[in-house]
């Protein structure tokens, strides 16, 4: 009996680095840090802000989702442009979504006294970002260029549904605003050491300890 109780520690320490490498190995984190679910264009009715999946693309190096957009413009004849688009972000196992930033440009011209206008949200599993409310009274001058951000919203979870709208308005002569560009910058970072992994370092640990008293035993 004594003999069982002097094993007791070791026989511990051996179950505790079983389970715990099980779960390392469970828990270990995929390939592939983000996916995307399929583009929606929830105004059916409408043409505007529809994705175009030939130039809709994932820059890995740049953690940046290029959406490539087909026809969204507004001018004197239309005067208003409006859509919006909807899709998932999930990140792989073993990652969390941590930053997503936002980012739109294009383009505006018209006669002197027309006036363009570019506004729009996005939302993040439902916790709308207002993309602001911007006025671009033109002097024909030619083409202008515009854009509209939001840089670094924490999001901090695996899964995020976005929510993209716009709207944008032309009124006067010749007025014109047209939309040419939409990305994400996604930021991942991994999910907070398991407690299998502290479990893992406190028995190696302990067979560490136990090796040093047998030594010093000697």
């Amino acid at each position: 009996m004594s003999r069982f109780f002097k094993l007791l520690p070791l026989l511990a320490v051996c179950f505790l680095l079983t389970v715990a490498t099980g779960a390392v190995f469970v828990s270990g984190a995929n390939a592939s840090v983000v996916e995307f679910s399929v583009f929606d264009d929830l105004d059916e009715s409408s043409t505007n802000f529809d994705p175009d999946p030939t130039a809709t693309y994932w820059i890995d190096g740049d953690s940046k989702l290029v959406i490539g957009l087909n026809s969204f413009m507004a001018d004197e004849s239309s005067v208003v442009a409006y859509d919006t688009l909807t899709f998932t972000i999930t990140a792989a196992e073993g990652y969390l979504i941590k930053t997503i930033s936002y980012f739109e440009s294009g383009l505006t011209s018209g006669d002197q006294g027309s006036t363009t206008v570019a506004t729009g949200s996005l939302t993040l599993n439902e916790e709308a970002y207002d993309l602001g409310h911007h006025v671009f009274p033109l002097a024909g001058n030619g083409e202008a260029g515009w854009k509209l951000f939001l840089n670094g919203i924490y999001v901090g979870v695996d899964e995020v549904s976005v929510v993209i709208t716009n709207n944008l308005i032309a009124v006067g002569s010749n007025a014109q605003i047209s939309k040419t560009e939409a990305y994400l910058i996604i930021e991942t970072a991994n999910v907070p050491v398991p407690p299998a992994a502290w479990l893992l370092g406190c028995g190696v640990i302990g067979l560490l300890g136990i090796r040093r008293r047998r030594l010093n035993q000697e």
